[in-house]
């Protein structure tokens, strides 16, 4: 692992230690594969955090051409051929 990796553990450690509810992370350096986590073995709900990918999702869908962000999209889950 960098330094400059285990030093951002470090930080992002001595933050999330600060809270007294429970704060789970981990971060993954896409280029060298190098991740730090903290309590990352624990499960947490995702509550509103599932809107992120999403949102990233749609800018990517709207950067490429396919959709604009005044379209209306429907989502679904299929589930053995069977949308939910």
């Amino acid at each position: 692992m960098t330094a400059r990796m285990q030093t951002l553990g470090d930080q992002l450690r001595a933050i999330s230690d600060g809270y007294t509810a429970t704060c789970t992370w981990a971060v993954l350096d896409l280029e060298s594969g190098d991740m730090v986590a903290h309590r990352d073995d624990v499960v947490m709900p995702t509550a509103s955090l599932i809107k992120a990918p999403i949102l990233g999702a749609l800018y990517r869908a709207v950067a490429d051409g396919r959709l604009a962000l005044d379209d209306r999209v429907q989502l679904g889950v299929d589930v053995g051929g069977h949308p939910l």
